[in-house]
């Protein structure tokens, strides 16, 4: 902690009048009233000197409350003499910033923080404020939010030549790399600390920071990626060896725990001698609970199961601070919202459930397992309430993926397919789900145009930021940096000061309903299947849901069925052309059917049905109609396509909400083919496109903009009010850093497309790659499928590959005749692609001309009917009885 204390000069009097006070032996209610008698009989112009210094007295006590008091005071002092515009005022606002922070009043503690950001004023003050937001925002697990703050604190700190708040932030930096961790990010943070201890001026820091250096850095070469034991001990033993030299026992004790944790990979003994060690020297909770939790990684690895599962369990209840008599089945809920180590609760969580599946026999035994679960559950979404950063809420929902993974394994165990659809469908899309409700209940909000409109702005503000940032060159990267950031402490700001402006905005956000698995087969109809997967390198497990029965089963050999997925995937990507191509493909696709429909009589059992599949992990953007289901001599006949009806969804949540929301569009279709893009030579000319738009406007009346219309304003201005949308043209959504769609002027971005609305009941992107894109585990692929579904979509057809021109068009066009007929979306696709095999032979039947595009969504009927029949209708009557009136008068 740091507070700013400068020599004060004011009225020597009152200085040593207050000196009086605060060294005589007595208590602080009686100094404090002391003190208010002082400040009453004080002049006006020594108030803020007097009650600055007071502030830090009652803090360094850790009486918070007086330190508030008279830190208000201070800042009420500074605004009468209308100096807030000052170094003393940005000097007081940090300083309540901390003593909030002490009080656990971690808003008020942001808030007084931003103040001195929103001044703009590079000194030492806007750096503190900047590092000690990314404290706040770390300890809620904000990670990417910290990194900012910690970056601009940085900067504040070496144009205000402030060596030593560099330094700390720097190590800050580094800390944050090692949290996200993968091998950029490691890379980043040893970069990061190896530059501090290579510059000129090493000799100059404090050793206190070298320690911290060296320490960090051993945890940087201990990880999965980089992994590089004698540099990770070098640097381990080095910060040892500066702890004992400070005399720093607390250091010197964690620095056991974490040469432990290096041994655990290498040499049990010497691990539990570490540990074990450092346990019993260990004086707080904190420091316990680490080494319990990794003397129970220890014990697992040693195969005591019992005592690893105590081991972790006592850990537990060490990080929440809880007495010897508590059971971490029933945590008190005030303790888990608290808690600044919710990080390291998640992960304990992870391996206590993970070594209770493994060791707990008993299906009574197991069912205990669901109480742990359950805290989990709720440490989870107190989490994601709390974050607001996006990449951050990926990166939760990647560790919470992990615990839904072992709770499905509990369900498995337990035979409980109702749980398991539950943890199943918190695996997917919960925050695509979130951002959906979000937007619908905030309708009911009742905010002003204006506030809506201003919102809407710094938020597309920041999208285009985004892109700017990845797009220029990386000279001008950290001024873009630093100016999105700004931008989103404005945007966040303005966000704070409508929960107290308008509170039902803010009340509006509220943790996201899960669809039950009786909720789902109660929709059922008995044609309909539903086909749910989870998986990750480890372990996989699928339901079949149907309108009576479940059916709960478990992928084998699940890294063997990884194997073959890949292989599956590459081998489709391309058309077969010789017999033996057929017939390894054959092969491995009746494989796989076997292997992800492991039930008896599954292709029988699966005939004539309306199956909604919802993948997971390495299942995402997969084909499964282009599936063997069994060994006929023709392919074409023995796809899966040929026995049943398919269609995909992110998760059955997210589909039944996405259902509900209300769309009435005036237009029924919207088609785009800009055929030629002359400002990038890379994207060929797509002749077939403007007939594909053609072929589809004369099934469904609508509006078209080829070539030169074709352009990303007419996209935007045109296809708010349109049933279909249908873009033909390149996309590329397997570039990880900015997926993006061409039009014939420009791209769009991924970013920009959020920054749209539609009213869609259909978005069709027949474009390369339109549901590829960056897969984070938990949450799905971040493609532009998912950007139309975000922006108003009720479902998406959208390829996985690359499309041809030909097959493409074929299958597009047969798609809205059938879709024109009254057939539902997900049949017309399934017609139009039995019609393009029965039409084709030899290497064109091949599913990478027919499989690529698929259905995301609502698979239901678009109803395109014009009303202009019905006014025709009234309008006729109305003649009609007009002119019976006037036979009537005439006779």
């Amino acid at each position: 902690m740091h507070l700013f204390i400068y020599n004060l000069t004011f009225g020597q009097r009152d200085f040593n009048a207050l000196d009086s006070i605060l060294e005589y032996e007595t208590s602080l209610s009686y100094k404090k009233k002391k003190i208010d008698s002082l400040l009453h009989i004080t002049a006006k112009k020594n108030i803020k000197d007097l009650t600055f210094v007071i502030s830090i007295y009652f803090y360094q006590n850790q009486n918070y409350t007086d330190a508030l008091f008279y830190g208000n005071l201070n800042l009420k002092s500074i605004r009468d003499q209308k100096n807030i515009d000052s170094l003393p005022y940005r000097r007081s606002l940090c300083n309540m910033g901390l003593f909030h922070y002490q009080n656990k009043s971690f808003d008020l503690s942001e808030n007084y923080y931003k103040s001195v950001l929103l001044q703009n004023k590079i000194d030492k003050y806007q750096g503190r404020a900047a590092y000690r937001l990314g404290v706040i925002h770390q300890e809620n697990g904000d990670y990417y939010t910290a990194l900012s703050y910690y970056k601009m604190a940085k900067n504040s700190y070496f144009e205000s030549s402030y060596t030593k708040g560099e330094i700390e932030s720097s190590i800050k930096i580094a800390e944050i790399y090692e949290s996200l961790n993968g091998k950029l990010n490691l890379e980043k943070g040893r970069k990061i600390l190896l530059d501090i201890l290579n510059s000129k001026r090493i000799a100059t820091i404090d050793e206190i920071y070298l320690q911290d250096i060296h320490l960090i850095l051993g945890n940087l070469y201990d990880q999965e990626f980089l992994g590089d034991k004698n540099k990770s001990e070098k640097h381990y033993l080095k910060s040892l060896e500066i702890a004992k030299i400070r005399g720093d026992e607390f250091f010197e004790t964690g620095i056991y725990n974490n040469l432990g944790n290096l041994y655990l990979k290498h040499d049990l003994e010497k691990a539990y001698s570490y540990l074990s060690n450092g346990l019993k020297h260990s004086n707080s909770n904190w420091v316990k609970a680490i080494f319990l939790h990794n003397l129970g990684i220890y014990y697992f690895k040693a195969k005591n199961y019992e005592k690893a599962i105590e081991c972790i369990e006592l850990s537990i209840t060490k990080y929440l601070n809880l007495d010897k008599t508590s059971s971490i089945a029933s945590v008190p809920e005030i303790e888990l919202e608290s808690s600044l180590y919710k990080n390291y609760i998640l992960d304990a969580y992870v391996f206590l459930i993970g070594y209770k599946n493994m060791h707990k026999k008993t299906k009574k035994e197991l069912n205990t397992i669901y109480k742990d679960i359950d805290i989990a559950e709720r440490l989870i979404d107190y989490i994601r309430f709390e974050i607001e950063d996006q990449k951050s809420r990926l990166y939760w929902q990647k560790q919470a993926s992990k615990i839904y993974q072992n709770a499905t394994k509990t369900a498995f165990l337990t035979n409980n397919p109702e749980k398991a659809f539950h943890f199943m469908e918190k695996n997917k899309a919960v925050l695509l789900l979130k951002d959906i409700k979000d937007r619908e209940l905030k309708k009911h909000a009742n905010l002003p145009n204006d506030i809506l409109k201003k919102e809407e702005q710094l938020k597309n503000n920041i999208y285009q930021l985004q892109d700017a940032y990845v797009f220029n060159e990386i000279s001008k990267k950290d001024s873009i940096h630093d100016i999105l950031f700004n931008s989103k402490i404005i945007y966040h700001n303005f966000i704070d000061s409508l929960k107290v402006d308008y509170p039902k905005y803010y009340n509006y956000k509220t943790l996201t309903k899960i669809t039950s698995l009786k909720e789902l087969q109660n929709s059922l109809t008995k044609e309909q299947l539903i086909i749910e997967y989870i998986l990750n390198e480890e372990n996989g497990y699928g339901l079949l849901i149907e309108k009576e029965a479940t059916t709960f089963f478990e992928l084998e050999d699940i890294s063997l069925l990884n194997k073959y997925i890949l292989e599956f995937k590459s081998k489709i990507r391309s058309p077969f052309i010789t017999k033996k191509d057929f017939e390894s493909y054959k092969e491995l696709a009746f494989l796989l059917f076997q292997k992800l429909f492991p039930f008896n009589n599954a292709s029988k059992y699966i005939f004539n049905k309306k199956i909604t599949i919802i993948p997971d992990d390495n299942l995402q953007n997969f084909p499964f109609e282009a599936l063997i289901i069994s060994k006929k001599e023709l392919a074409s006949e023995s796809y899966l396509i040929t026995s049943a009806e398919i269609n995909y969804a992110y998760s059955i949540s997210f589909l039944k909400e996405n259902q509900n929301i209300s769309r009435n569009s005036t237009t029924n279709f919207t088609g785009f083919a800009p055929v030629y893009f002359t400002y990038d030579n890379q994207l060929t000319a797509l002749k077939r496109s403007e007939n594909e738009i053609i072929d589809a406007e004369n099934f469904f009346s609508g509006h078209l903009f080829t070539k030169n219309n074709a352009t990303k304003d007419t996209f935007l201005q045109n296809t708010h009010d349109s049933k279909i949308i249908h873009l033909s043209t390149h996309a590329n959504a397997t570039d990880s850093i900015i997926p993006w769609v061409a039009f014939g002027d420009k791209k769009m971005s991924l970013n920009e497309l959020y920054t749209t609305k539609n009213n869609a009941e259909l978005v069709v992107l027949s474009a390369c790659n339109s549901a590829q894109g960056t897969l984070n585990k938990g949450e799905g692929v971040m493609s532009l499928a998912r950007g139309f579904f975000y922006t108003g979509a009720n479902s998406v057809i959208c390829s996985l590959w690359n499309v041809d021109d030909k097959s493409g068009q074929y299958i597009t066009t047969n798609f809205y005749k059938h879709l024109k007929k009254g057939n539902t979306k997900s049949k017309a696709l399934h017609l139009a692609k039995l019609e393009y095999l029965k039409n084709h032979s030899l290497s064109e039947t091949s599913p990478y001309y027919w499989s690529s595009l698929i259905l995301i969504g609502d698979a239901g009927s678009i109803n395109t009917s014009s009303y202009l029949w019905v006014w025709f209708l009234i309008i006729g009557s109305l003649v009609f009885i007009i002119f019976l009136w006037w036979l009537k008068k005439r006779k």
